[in-house]
């Protein structure tokens, strides 16, 4: 059977199933995980259950354009999953804020900003221990080519394409920051009953606002700091690794 949570009873209406956003420097790479609800909740592709697919995604905010090179998401197995090696594919993707809600989805139609798809045996992909389930469920994903992410507002969305029936669910957790806007969740072919729009993802029973997920990089000169780079105005700039938040 599928749930909507690790640990929850299972919902009547299905055979079936179903975490927050800032941006940390290199020198904390601990996952930002709650320290009072740890608790999965499902944001993945079921290719045999296709109704019942579903993405998590939250917010963020660089306000000035950033190279991405590094992404961290923390998550958890349930259902007989034990690794997302048995993963189809990992995907990543990152959409425009449309009046606090995702510019779109996976699979409606629109283009996200930026988005990658990845076997989990990609070199830029590395798999490490999740809590608390003790699995290969946080994904770490160290890009070949860093992103070129303009100055905005953003969400986040990160899921696996695995099949329910061979190798059962995964999910993303909570982070107990209070950051711009609530996480979003959405169900497209509408198996759990929710409808098919993005909606708070407290509607599946967490009360923290932020899914949790780090994003890691360094900011794009400007012209006019490259003019200082260019006369050795070293001191003047001091530009480096630096934290993204969310708003």
């Amino acid at each position: 059977r599928r749930f909507l949570a690790r640990g929850q009873l299972p919902l009547q209406a299905m055979e079936d199933a179903s975490a927050h956003s800032y941006l940390l420097s290199s020198t904390d790479l601990g996952p930002p995980l709650s320290t009072v609800n740890q608790t999965a909740y499902v944001s993945q592709v079921f290719p045999d259950f296709p109704a019942f697919s579903i993405f998590l995604a939250d917010d963020f905010t660089n306000a000035m354009p950033w190279y991405i090179s590094k992404m961290f998401v923390p998550g958890d197995l349930w259902n007989g999953a034990t690794t997302l090696d048995d993963a189809t594919s990992l995907n990543f993707l990152i959409y425009a804020n449309n009046v606090g809600i995702p510019a779109g989805y996976p699979g409606d139609g629109s283009s996200p900003q930026w988005d990658i798809s990845l076997l989990p045996t990609d070199p830029q992909i590395s798999l490490s221990t999740g809590s608390p389930g003790g699995y290969l469920s946080n994904v770490t994903l160290d890009l070949t080519t860093a992103i070129s992410l303009p100055a905005g507002d953003w969400w986040f969305i990160f899921y696996p394409e695995m099949s329910f029936t061979s190798y059962g669910e995964y999910g993303r957790q909570a982070s107990d920051t209070t950051n711009g806007y609530t996480g979003q969740f959405i169900n497209p072919g509408g198996g759990f009953g929710y409808g098919t729009n993005w909606q708070n993802w407290t509607v599946l029973g967490p009360t923290q606002q932020d899914i949790a997920f780090r994003l890691e990089g360094e900011p794009i000169p400007e012209p006019t700091t490259m003019l200082l780079l260019g006369s050795g105005l070293l001191g003047l700039v001091g530009y480096g690794r630096k934290k993204f938040f969310k708003k």
